[in-house]
């Protein structure tokens, strides 16, 4: 059976030396720079600008492959919720995930609020973010969502934590939309087996590839543990909309890849993103490896 593989060696492409991070998203706009976006870990506040709010980290390039160069963080700006101050938020103000798309006129940006809220945001400007971000939807656990076009569909994978059978199992659910704003209720598309109901699921990511569809499984790090080597699961399926339970539709395991892979395209062919340690002490860098299917 056709599987994915890291077919060359990771080459790093940003580099945290004092700040640990959480995710990575990867994005190219209409001038053909690339662009590397994140969570940080904490609040997500500006150590320079403590009242600028959450934030993401944010770096640009030319080559995909060169080190790229850092910029000022990007600060969404959140809804105002009158109500609801920001210290009843579980996490305060605490952003993840973020994922961002050029439709050929703007940037529309997607990312999870602690409190499970998924917000989105539209700008002309990868750099700026002025406009206030509206929700898309609210869940009780958004955990690592991911983002892919499957035919005229925008279909959006998280995981979650569900009562299966009267346990309390991991699950992958699919929410789809048509132009990133409106999405559909969630519709379960996988539960993992039960001896994975101790290890939290994360970082759900669908490829097209040969036969039909690859779904990457990361594991989530327990204890808050930083960047360092956890395998995905890789499962198969011929419809993007459901993979068999369990183990059933396990093909292999991709080694090393971190807790969140991110996969994206050039025209070079596929490439996967991970978020790995900087050096042995402190921080954390991104690194991407070229990805390709065997036979």
């Amino acid at each position: 059976m056709t599987v994915p593989q890291i077919v060359s060696p990771w080459v790093r492409i940003v580099e945290e030396p004092d700040r640990r991070l959480l995710d990575c998203c990867v994005f190219r706009d209409s001038m053909r720079i690339w662009h590397c976006t994140g969570a940080l870990a904490g609040t997500g506040d500006q150590p320079e600008n403590p009242q600028a709010g959450p934030a993401f980290f944010h770096c640009t390039g030319r080559g995909i492959g060169e080190r790229m160069t850092r910029n000022p963080d990007i600060t969404p700006a959140m809804p105002t919720d009158a109500g609801k101050p920001d210290a009843d938020t579980p996490d305060g103000e605490s952003v993840r995930s973020p994922w961002v798309h050029f439709d050929g006129r703007g940037f529309h940006l997607l990312f999870v609020r602690g409190d499970g809220c998924v917000l989105h945001a539209r700008s002309a400007d990868a750099n700026r973010w002025d406009s206030p971000a509206v929700e898309a939807f609210t869940d009780t656990q958004v955990v690592g969502p991911s983002i892919v076009r499957v035919r005229n569909l925008w279909c959006m994978y998280y995981c979650q934590q569900r009562a299966v059978n009267d346990e309390l199992r991991w699950c992958v659910l699919l929410r789809t939309s048509l132009h990133l704003t409106q999405w559909s209720p969630p519709k379960v598309v996988y539960v993992a087996d039960a001896a994975d109901a101790g290890t939290g699921l994360a970082g759900p990511t669908l490829v097209r590839g040969p036969g039909g569809f690859y779904l990457l499984l990361g594991y989530a790090r327990s204890g808050g543990e930083g960047p360092g080597p956890v395998p995905a699961k890789v499962l198969f399926s011929q419809r993007h909309d459901r993979f068999a339970w369990g183990n059933k539709s396990c093909l292999s395991q991709l080694t090393d890849v971190g807790e969140a892979p991110f996969v994206f395209e050039t025209t070079g062919g596929l490439y996967l993103a991970r978020v790995a340690a900087a050096s042995e002490s402190s921080g954390s860098a991104v690194e991407i490896a070229r990805l390709q299917f065997d036979g």
